[in-house]
C-alpha cells in the first residue's frame, strides 16, 4: 500500500471518529426527548423512581431498584443518587441474598435510617449475621427469622436507633432458655425501642433464674409476646399495649411486673386460661381495650367477664371488649348480657364465635333477643354476636 492511499486512509478514520464524536455529544440531547425522566431535575427523577418501589424490596434483578440499573446509564446513575431506593430491603424465606449483595444494598442508603426484613436460612453462616450487625448503628426497624437461638445470638450486637423489633424462631419446639436470653439481650442493646413483636417463644423459657434482675425499657410502648415469661425480666414504664399469647403466671409475678412498670396501658390482648391471675388487671385502671382468647371451656376462665359484670371499679374505663372464640355452653350468654348492662361507658363489644359448624355454640334466639334489645337502648355501642362476616343482632347487614 503506497503512501497516497495510507493517507486517504487515514483521513477516513479520522472522519469516522469526528461523526462518532458528534453522535455521542448528541446521545444526551435524544435520550431526553426519547427519556424524559433523563431530563428531569434529580429530585423529581429520584422522586418518582421511590414511587416505582414495591412493598418489599428484594434483591431481585427484574424488581426496582436493582431495574433501574440496567435500563441505562442516566437511570443507573439516579438510582445509585438516590439512598431512599436502598433504605429497605426484604430478604424472606423464599428469597435469600448474598452476604456481599446484603451489604452493597444497604451501603447505598448511604447514612439513612435502615429497614431490614430478613429470614435466616437454617444453613446460615456467619457472613449475613456480620452485616447486620455492620450495619446496626443505621438498623431502625428489624424483622428477622431464625432456626436457633445460635442464629439469634449471632446478630446481637448494640441497636441504638432501633425503634421496632420483630424476633420469630422457626420452629417453637426447638427453642430453650437460651433463645429467650437472647431475646433479652436484644431488648436490652435496643436503649431506643418502641415496638416489639418476639414470636414462638418455647415455654420453657424461664430465664429468671440467669438474670434474678429486671432490665428497664423506658420507650417501650408496644409489645408483643407469645409467651409472658419474658415479663420476668421487664421493667416497662411506657407501655400502652401487650400482647401476650401464654399469659399464665403466677398472681405474684405478674402483679409484681405491673407495680413495678407502673404501665399507662391502654390495650391488652391475652389468650383465657383457667389459672389466669384477674387480680392483678386492678393495677391497670387506664385500660381501654380488652381483648380476650377463648381456647378451652371452663368456669375460672369467665372470671374477668363475670367482675366486668358485678364490680364497676373493675378497669373502669374500658370502652371496648373483644372476644375470640367464645365456645362457651349456651347459658353462658346471659353473661354478655350482664356485662353490656352494668357498662355504661362501654363503646363496643365484639364476641366472635368458634367454627360455624359447631352447632352448640350458636346462641339461642332469646339470648338473641336480649343483646338485640339492649343494643337499641344502647345506640352509642356497637354490638357485635358471631362472625367476622355475620352478625346474628343484625342479620341484615
Amino acid at each position: 500500500m503506497n503512501s497516497a492511499r495510507i493517507e486517504l486512509r487515514a483521513q477516513a478514520i479520522d472522519k469516522e471518529i469526528e461523526t462518532t464524536n458528534h453522535h455521542q455529544e448528541a446521545l444526551p440531547t435524544l435520550n431526553s426527548v426519547v427519556d424524559p425522566i433523563a431530563h428531569l431535575p434529580l429530585e423529581i427523577s429520584s422522586e418518582i423512581f421511590i414511587l416505582c418501589l414495591p412493598e418489599r424490596p428484594e434483591v431481585k434483578p427484574t424488581l426496582s431498584p436493582l431495574l433501574f440499573l440496567q435500563i441505562c446509564r442516566s437511570w443507573r446513575d439516579i438510582a445509585l443518587s438516590t439512598p431512599s431506593l436502598w433504605s429497605r430491603i426484604y430478604c424472606g424465606r423464599l428469597a435469600g441474598v448474598a452476604a456481599h449483595n446484603l451489604h452493597l444494598w444497604l451501603s447505598r442508603a448511604k447514612t439513612l435510617p435502615l429497614t431490614i426484613t430478613i429470614s435466616l436460612p437454617e444453613d446460615a453462616t456467619a457472613a449475613i449475621p456480620t452485616v447486620l450487625k455492620k450495619h446496626a448503628p443505621q438498623t431502625k426497624n428489624l424483622s428477622v427469622e431464625v432456626h436457633s437461638a445460635a442464629h439469634a445470638k449471632a446478630i446481637l450486637t448494640s441497636f441504638p436507633i432501633l425503634e421496632v423489633l420483630e424476633l420469630k424462631l422457626t420452629y417453637p419446639w426447638r427453642g430453650s432458655a437460651e433463645f429467650s436470653k437472647v431475646c433479652r439481650d436484644i431488648i436490652c442493646a435496643a436503649p431506643r425501642l418502641l415496638k416489639c413483636h418476639i414470636l414462638n417463644l418455647p415455654e420453657r423459657g424461664d430465664i429468671s433464674s440467669i438474670y434474678p434482675t429486671q432490665i428497664p425499657c423506658p420507650c417501650l410502648r408496644e409489645l408483643e409476646l407469645s409467651d409472658g415469661k419474658l415479663l420476668l425480666q421487664l421493667t416497662l414504664p411506657a407501655l400502652e399495649s401487650l400482647s401476650v399469647k401464654n399469659l399464665n403466671l403466677p398472681h405474684a409475678d405478674l402483679q409484681d411486673f405491673l407495680s413495678r412498670s407502673k404501665p399507662p396501658l391502654r390495650s391488652l390482648r391475652f389468650e383465657v386460661s383457667h389459672n389466669i391471675s384477674v387480680k392483678s388487671l386492678r393495677l391497670v385502671p387506664s385500660l381501654t381495650n380488652l381483648t380476650l382468647v377463648f381456647n378451652n371451656y371452663s368456669a375460672e376462665s369467665l372470671d374477668v367477664l363475670s367482675l366486668l359484670a358485678a364490680d364497676a371499679e373493675f378497669l373502669p374505663n374500658l370502652r371496648e371488649i373483644i372476644i375470640r372464640n367464645w365456645h362457651h355452653p349456651r347459658h353462658d350468654y346471659d353473661l354478655l348480657a350482664r356485662v353490656l348492662e352494668a357498662r355504661s361507658q362501654l363503646r363496643s363489644l365484639r364476641v366472635f364465635l368458634p367454627d360455624p359448624a359447631q352447632a352448640n355454640y350458636t346462641p339461642t334466639n332469646e339470648c338473641v333477643a336480649t343483646l338485640q334489645s339492649l343494643s337499641k337502648q344502647r345506640s352509642e355501642t356497637h354490638v357485635v354476636l358471631g362472625y367476622d362476616d355475620y352478625n346474628y343482632l343484625s342479620p341484615e347487614s
